[in-house]
C-alpha cells in the first residue's frame, strides 16, 4: 500500500502558519477572503472525474464556493491523487485530507459496529431497515466515528439494493448452489458462499468482461450500474435477491479538528451540502435503478421474484456472520452489540 502523501512544512513555514491562526478570528482561522480562501481537500474512492459519487462532488463544491462567495475553495480528490481508497480514513484523521467518502469496508476493524451492521440480508428491508439504522446510528455510531477521530457530517443510511444478473434461471436457494458469482467486496463473497453459491471478488468495472469470457456465470450489481456495463448483453435473467448493499452504509467524515476551527457560517454550509448531496445520492440512485430495470423488461431479460420463504431461508444460511463478527472481536461489548441489534431486528 502506497504511503499517504503528507506535505512536510519546514520549521518557519510552521511558525508562519501558527502566527497566521493564532491572529485569525471566527473558528481558529483567519476570516477567508476571496484574495486569501480557505481550502478544503475533499476525497474519495474512484477515478476523478468519473461516476455518480464525482458528479455530486463537483455539485457540492460549485455549492459551498458559491454559498461562501468564493471565500471557500474546493480542492477534489479521486482514488490514487491525495491517497489510495483504503487510506481514506487515515488521510482524515491525520488532516491530509479535510472531507472524506468513508466506506467501513475500506477499514478493517477500524469501525467494527459498523461494519456489522453492514452486513446484508441480515436486516429488515422496507421502511423498517431505515429504523433500525436511524436507531442504531443514533446509540452507537457517532460515538464509534468520534473515537476513530472522525467527525461524521452525515450518517451512513438509505436502501439500496444490489440485484443477481445471471445467463440461467436463479429461482431458489437450490439454483444457487456452485454457481460461480462475481461480487465487489468482501463481506458480499461471505454472504453469497454462505447462501451456496461459489463467489469471486471482482471489482466491478471487470465483472462484464468475466461473464462474456465465462468465467462468471452470475453478478451482484447494481441495476443502474449493470445497465452501464452492458449485462444485457450477456444475462437473460435478474433475480430480485434485494441483497442489501454495503453500499447504503457510506457517509461523509471531516477531520473533527478542521471542523471545530471553522467559522461558523462555512461550517453550517459545509454541513447543510454534505446532508443535500448525500439525500440526493440515495433518492437519485433508487431512480436509477427503476430505470434500469424497466429498460430490462423492455429489452426481454426475465425478472425472478424470489418467495418470502426463499428469502427468510437466505437469511437463516448468512446469519452465522452475527455470531463470527462478535467471536473474532472477543469482547463482551461486541456480544452486547450484536444482541442489541438482534432484538432490534426481531
Amino acid at each position: 500500500m502506497k504511503k499517504i502523501k503528507i506535505v512536510v512544512f519546514t520549521g518557519l513555514a510552521l511558525m508562519l502558519a501558527v502566527g497566521t491562526i493564532l491572529s485569525g478570528c471566527g473558528g481558529g482561522i483567519p476570516t477567508p477572503t476571496k484574495e486569501n480562501p480557505l481550502i478544503l481537500r475533499w476525497v474519495a474512492a474512484g477515478a476523478a472525474g468519473r461516476g455518480p459519487v464525482w458528479a455530486l462532488m463537483e455539485e457540492g463544491k460549485e455549492a459551498i464556493e458559491t454559498a461562501t462567495g468564493g471565500t471557500v475553495v474546493i480542492e477534489l480528490y479521486g482514488e490514487g491523487q491525495l491517497c489510495e481508497a483504503g487510506e481514506i480514513a487515515e488521510a482524515i484523521r491525520t488532516g491530509v485530507a479535510d472531507i472524506g467518502w468513508i466506506h467501513p469496508s475500506y477499514t478493517p476493524g477500524l469501525l467494527p459496529k459498523t461494519e456489522l451492521i453492514m452486513i446484508p440480508l441480515i436486516w429488515p428491508k422496507g421502511d423498517s431497515l431505515v429504523q433500525f439504522n436511524t436507531e442504531v446510528i443514533a446509540e452507537y455510531l457517532e460515538e464509534e466515528w468520534a473515537d476513530a477521530g472522525l467527525m461524521m457530517m452525515f450518517p451512513p443510511q438509505g436502501e439500496i439494493y444490489r440485484q443477481l444478473f445471471s445467463k440461467s434461471p436463479l429461482r431458489s436457494v437450490d439454483d444457487f448452489r456452485g454457481v460461480v458469482v462475481s461480487a465487489t467486496s468482501e463481506f458480499e463473497c461471505k454472504i453469497l458462499d454462505l447462501i451456496g453459491f461459489s463467489a469471486i471478488q471482482t471489482p466491478g468495472a471487470e465483472s462484464y468482461v468475466s461473464l462474456e469470457k465465462g468465467v462468471t456465470e452470475a453478478a451482484l450489481m447494481f441495476p443502474w450500474a449493470a445497465e452501464m456495463s452492458q449485462y444485457q448483453e450477456v444475462c437473460d435473467y435478474v433475480t430480485m435477491i434485494d441483497f442489501y448493499s454495503n453500499e447504503s452504509f457510506i457517509g461523509w467524515a471531516m477531520n473533527p479538528e478542521r471542523y471545530e476551527e471553522l467559522p461558523s457560517d462555512i461550517r453550517q454550509i459545509v454541513s447543510d451540502e454534505l446532508e443535500r448531496i448525500s439525500i440526493k445520492y440515495y433518492e437519485s440512485q433508487g431512480e436509477w435503478d427503476e430505470a434500469a430495470m424497466a429498460n430490462f423488461t423492455a429489452g426481454g431479460m426475465e425478472v425472478i421474484t424470489l418467495t418470502e420463504e426463499e428469502y427468510a431461508l437466505m437469511r437463516q444460511l448468512a446469519e452465522p456472520l452475527i455470531d463470527e463478527w462478535a467471536a473474532e472481536a472477543g469482547t463482551e461489548e461486541a456480544r452486547e452489540f450484536a444482541d442489541y441489534c438482534l432484538n432490534l431486528r426481531d
